[in-house]
């Protein structure tokens, strides 16, 4: 991960400059514009909503600790949330992703020898390349969250005019980046609020524009603004084992995946998801942007608002690749450009940052 960071002061030392002049008129927000921070946090108003039964999210509760308290190597921790409050049929609408299969070459250049024990992408040397979880509200567009995710990270990390300043903390600052899963949703062809699957060649040939653009709606709503600047340059299946996912998350960043959900995940507060109870309910997509060898776990973003979980996020086994959960059963990196330079400035990755000169997100 030192390449990305190097990289990252490398451009701002050089002045490199990474989007074209559509990227400049679309990211200069107006003067009345004030983030909505409403939107894909509490966005959706649950106010005549039918709600489950208290009594009925007690017994599983219970039900759920008696079998994490009978299993000595479960180490998370369940509780109440808005999700496990939801009607059954408005809940089950957060897992409607529908298995496609990615239309696109395994990566093979992974080798895990030289990475570190540990990687979180929101906490690089005092630096994050996260930005905060989101909200999908009552759609079911998982897989829209989960690749705009992704391409929020990938921006931080390649584009040049992030400038972020390392601090010593354990919890950097957010990214404020917020760009349109409304877009993805609506002109990717990718799915509907009835779900649909993380295939990102739209933001490889057309891309997102910003979040004030076309704000997040949570419905099935005409495409109304095609594409945006911020893009990706190509993109490769993962192969669902350990030690290409560690990999492929240290090498390239955020990864879109796809996991299996069943009951007990829903009540996720926190600690080191392992599954332990219920039956499966559908099908997830979600982001991981991290791992850590020590705890065996990976980190990965969820988009079901920041009251959910450990601050939208959770921690998953690396057990759960094999288990009923099936994680990481499809997984996307994007990939920069490269090319060969004669030249070297700088001792970094010289092929990524001089084939960054030329493109335009």
């Amino acid at each position: 991960m030192k390449k990305i960071i190097l990289t990252v002061f490398f451009f701002t030392s050089v002045g490199l400059i990474y989007a074209d002049d559509e990227l400049k008129e679309n990211t200069t927000q107006p003067s009345n514009y004030t983030q909505n921070d409403e939107k894909k946090e509490t966005d959706t108003d649950q106010k005549g909503d039918k709600k489950r039964d208290e009594q009925e999210i007690n017994r599983d509760l219970n039900d759920i600790n008696n079998k994490l308290n009978e299993n000595k190597d479960a180490k998370w921790e369940a509780g109440k949330n808005e999700i496990v409050e939801m009607d059954k049929k408005e809940r089950e609408k957060l897992f409607s992703y529908k298995f496609k299969p990615l239309n696109a070459p395994y990566i093979t250049d992974l080798d895990d020898k030289d990475i570190p024990p540990s990687f979180d992408l929101r906490n690089v040397e005092g630096m994050s390349f996260v930005t905060e979880a989101r909200h999908q509200g009552k759609c079911g567009s998982c897989w829209a969250f989960a690749v705009t995710a992704a391409l929020e990270t990938y921006t931080l990390i390649y584009r040049g005019d992030y400038k972020p300043e390392p601090k010593k903390t354990s919890n950097p600052k957010k990214p404020e980046l917020d760009l349109s899963e409304q877009v993805f949703l609506s002109c990717s062809g990718a799915g509907s609020c009835g779900g649909g699957d993380i295939n990102p060649e739209y933001l490889q040939t057309m891309g997102l524009p910003e979040e004030y653009h076309e704000p997040y709606k949570g419905v099935d709503a005409p495409c109304k603004m095609h594409g945006g600047p911020y893009r990706i340059h190509s993109y490769g299946v993962v192969k669902q084992n350990l030690k290409d996912l560690r990999a492929a998350v240290y090498k390239y960043g955020a990864l879109p995946t796809v996991m299996n959900i069943y009951e007990d995940f829903l009540y996720y507060k926190s600690g080191v998801y392992t599954h332990v109870w219920g039956e499966m309910v559908g099908m997830h997509a979600v982001t991981i942007v991290g791992y850590d060898d020590k705890g065996g776990y990976f980190i990965v973003k969820n988009s079901w608002g920041k009251n959910w979980g450990e601050e939208g996020f959770f921690r998953i086994a690396y057990s759960e690749i094999n288990s009923a959960v099936n994680f990481a059963s499809s997984t996307v990196a994007y990939k920069p450009p490269t090319r060969k330079v004669e030249q070297p400035r700088v001792n970094v990755n010289i092929d990524l940052i001089n084939s960054l000169r030329d493109w335009k997100f």
